[in-house]
């Protein structure tokens, strides 16, 4: 099995490498900083690593390691936290930043790497999302006044429809495309109520890839199991 993900160097993304890799599975990560390559490579040696802003397309198709390779899962983790809380003192170039790097970037990954997906047997796509980006969750209430992000929620609900798109295109092919909320996890940009190491949310969501457990079209949770839309 070879996987992919991105943003491998911190965080979830770190602890999803180091557990396909003591899996014994090929793992590939895309990162934005020559350090973050480094860290990487130090951590784990056997891990191939690529530098690229996975918000500029035609620079992510150049990148000649994958253009021959079958890629069987791709998880986009890559992300941002944000910061405004109100329509007044969000920037609006924050917003756009969050949408470039939670929704674009996860598109533009998956278009460029496409190809090499259609080359899986039974090719996945996970978005690592959040449960802020659930617009029933939104419209209930669950988050009001608890200091949740605008430009965040915002990113992630536009990763969410295009969770959905992708779904209905590609399911006919074979493919399984879901969103994934971790968990509340402890990290820097975590919420007031985190409670998850991410090392704990990581052998979840193995668990759930190697059992067949994720569905085409779900929008799953580490802690709940599902969430709505």
């Amino acid at each position: 099995m070879n996987i992919l993900i991105t943003g491998g160097n911190r965080g979830l993304g770190f602890e999803l490498v180091k557990i396909f890799l003591s899996n014994g599975i090929d793992v590939l990560s895309i990162v934005r900083s020559e350090q973050a390559r480094s860290t990487i490579e130090r951590n784990f040696p056997e891990c191939s690593v690529v530098v690229a802003d996975i918000t500029d397309y035609l620079k992510l198709k150049k990148i000649d390691c994958l253009k021959n390779k079958k890629i069987d899962v791709l998880i986009n983790n890559a992300g941002a936290g944000g910061r405004g809380t109100s329509v007044t003192d969000t920037d609006p170039d924050e917003v756009e930043k969050q949408f470039r790097v939670h929704c674009l970037g996860a598109f533009n990954v998956t278009k460029a790497f496409y190809p090499a997906l259609l080359k899986s047997d039974n090719p996945v796509i996970i978005n690592i999302s959040s449960r802020v980006g659930s617009i029933s969750k939104n419209a209930s209430g669950e988050f009001t006044n608890r200091g949740f992000s605008y430009s965040y929620r915002i990113g992630k609900g536009a990763q969410n429809m295009l969770t959905q798109c992708l779904a209905q295109e590609l399911g006919p092919q074979g493919f399984k495309v879901c969103a994934l909320h971790p968990g509340r996890l402890l990290t820097p940009s975590g919420a007031s109520d985190a409670h998850m190491e991410p090392n704990e949310s990581a052998i979840v969501i193995y668990n759930l890839l190697v059992k067949n457990k994720l569905e085409n079209g779900g929008y799953y949770c580490v802690e709940t199991g599902t969430i709505p839309w």
